[in-house]
């Protein structure tokens, strides 16, 4: 029994709700024995003793039953909006047992007095199931299951990006349900692929296969995907208000719960991020105590690497983002007060425009060549002008707003973006950032995706973006490359991925679109050099050569050495952007990745 639910059970008036049902059973002039059963059921749920109401009076039409308007008007004032949905569940179910619509337009009464939807109940009775019909239903549970994962996909991927957060509360819903998700179209949603599950046809078939009830539980799996993040921008009310539409949700109710689970969910991230704060202050203080009395050199600087691991957990760090956050507010709501200012001066201008050129004469009179010319051009002029106050300004002015949600929304973490072409190692780089492994989106498919994916804790949030040419199609490469640039303005540094076995100028015109940014760019030089070499499942020695000399790959001067890779990265940044705001790193990802690698960590 959630919530809601407890409430109505500790009402002692609540005999009045199933009276009201009884009412929903006779209407039509019949006593339908699976209708009264749906009744006793409500009476069994909420601790109702049947005898000790008036529904045998109502049921048989007694003389002194009570009125029905009388029952309406004392529920109406007992019950807040929010249980009345919950009796309205209840309504439906006895509504729909006897597979008769003929008592719609009483149960209209009903439907008024609460401010229901009738059109809402209309469209659930218009293909009432037959006892056939539910069985198959019942046959294709765990099918319609997979449509609920693949409708939380829907709304992981609106806002053009997957949370690490949202994606576990999908596999969180999977376990609960017993979904396998390698079963379902979740990973095409994900991925975006053209063999993606239509999101109107998703949303038609669940409307069919779900009750208004399981669809109200469902509702709460959405506001948990969709605030998992703090946030809520207008693609995702967009698409709630979709699914509000197709399942009868009240969307300014659920408009409410989002912003409450909003709410929760930033109150919650402060808390655990506070309690981890606090046992790593504890942690470092004890490794610092560790090493104090550590005579051992080797011993004492491995501490001192443990030590210096954790300096982005220290409380300086953590008040220095703090102050970050509150000065970025201050200045959004200046921001803020001069668009609305702009957004007025501009409407004003608008509106002196439209009633100066009301009082132009018709153009349509001849009033000779030259100066119906002259006319023209004005007219032309003008109706551009009101056109791009109509159109144009709006859009500029919701970008700018979108822009400051998405500072604020950064100013909360220290964020880096990771950018470069596909295999040039971002998903490595990012599974051993964050211990998420490689199958962050789903098993093989490292590069699956066309949305960033977004990656939160202790205050750090990594963007690992599409690679720049994942996609063959004419227009892919493009859209991906405006996916990356659309974290511009949320990111503090951006880290560039390339690799030293395909280094072209190509990939670093990239960076020009980032010029006016002067974000700090943090060049990654990947080498990919093989350590691994397999045949017929062995594996040669390899890992015993690098680890003998593991900077052999960044010392070597053949022909393929690295600082002559360095001097053409060098000529191409100073070409495209700006040596100042530029750091060079050459890394062996490979490396890295198999030492975290329980079969090879040990060589």
């Amino acid at each position: 029994m959630n919530q809601l639910e407890e409430s109505i059970a500790s009402k002692s008036h609540r005999y009045l709700l199933a009276e009201l049902l009884c009412y929903c059973v006779i209407v039509d002039k019949q006593r339908d024995s699976n209708a009264f059963k749906v009744v006793q059921d409500f009476c069994t749920k909420f601790s109702i003793s049947i005898e000790y109401t008036q529904v045998f009076n109502i049921l048989n039409d007694a003389p002194h039953k009570p009125d029905i308007e009388t029952i309406l008007e004392k529920i109406s004032q007992l019950y807040n909006q929010e249980e009345l949905l919950v009796l309205k569940d209840w309504v439906y179910f006895v509504i729909v047992q006897d597979s008769n619509k003929d008592e719609l337009a009483i149960i209209n009464q009903i439907f008024a007095k609460f401010n229901w939807n009738m059109q809402e109940l209309e469209q659930k009775t218009e293909d009432i199931p037959s006892a056939d019909e539910t069985i198959a239903r019942e046959s294709i549970a765990l099918k319609s299951h997979n449509t609920l994962a693949e409708l939380l996909c829907y709304c992981i991927v609106i806002n053009k990006q997957i949370h690490s957060n949202a994606l576990k509360v999908v596999r969180d819903f999977c376990t609960e349900y017993h979904v396998d998700m390698e079963k379902t179209k979740a990973y095409a949603i994900l991925g975006d692929v053209q063999d993606k599950p239509d999101i109107e046809q998703l949303l038609e078939n669940t409307s069919k296969s779900y009750s208004y009830e399981e669809l109200l539980a469902f509702r709460d799996w959405v506001c948990l995907v969709i605030t998992v993040d703090s946030n809520l921008d207008t693609d995702e009310l967009q698409l709630i208000k979709r699914m509000s539409n197709k399942f009868g949700w009240n969307f300014q109710e659920l408009k409410s719960m989002l912003n409450e689970y909003k709410s929760s969910q930033i109150l919650k991230n402060n808390q655990q991020m506070e309690e981890e704060r606090d046992d790593k202050v504890k942690e470092r203080f004890f490794l610092k105590a560790k090493k104090f009395f550590t005579f051992d050199d080797k011993k004492s600087a491995d501490i001192q690497q443990e030590i210096d691991r954790m300096v982005l957990n220290g409380s300086k760090y953590s008040e220095a983002i703090k102050n970050r956050a509150k000065t970025t507010a201050e200045d959004i709501e200046v921001a803020i007060e001069n668009i609305e200012s702009t957004e007025r001066n501009l409407h004003n201008i608008q509106k002196e425009i439209q009633a100066i050129t009301s009082k132009n004469p018709d153009i349509s009179d001849n009033h000779g060549d030259d100066v119906n010319e002259v006319m023209n051009n004005y007219h032309e002029t003008t109706s551009k002008l009101l056109q791009f106050f109509d159109e144009e300004v709006p859009s500029q002015i919701k970008n700018l707003q979108n822009l400051l949600e998405k500072k604020k929304k950064a100013s909360l973490f220290f964020s880096i973006a990771f950018i470069g072409r596909t295999k040039a190692g971002k998903s490595t780089l990012h599974s051993l950032l964050t211990n998420e492994g490689e199958d962050f989106i789903g098993v093989g498919s490292q590069r699956t995706t066309r949305f960033n994916r977004i990656y939160e804790k202790d205050l750090i949030r990594i963007i690992d973006t599409p690679g720049l040419d994942a996609v063959s199609s004419d227009d892919g490469g493009k859209k991906d490359e405006e996916i990356a640039l659309s974290i511009i303005d949320e990111v503090d540094v951006i880290c560039y991925l390339v690799t030293n076995d395909n280094i072209e100028e190509n990939e670093f015109k990239f960076l020009q679109a980032l010029r006016k940014s002067h974000k700090k760019v943090i060049i990654l030089l990947n080498n990919k050099n093989n350590i691994m070499f397999s045949l017929d499942g062995k594996t040669y020695p390899l890992i015993e050569r690098f680890v003998s000399n593991p900077l052999k790959w960044y010392e070597s001067e053949d022909n393929d050495n690295i600082q002559g890779h360095i001097n053409r990265i060098e000529r191409w940044v100073d070409k495209y952007y700006d040596k100042e705001f530029t750091t060079i790193i050459p890394v062996h990802l490979q490396s890295a990745k198999l030492s975290r690698n329980k079969d090879t960590s040990n060589k």
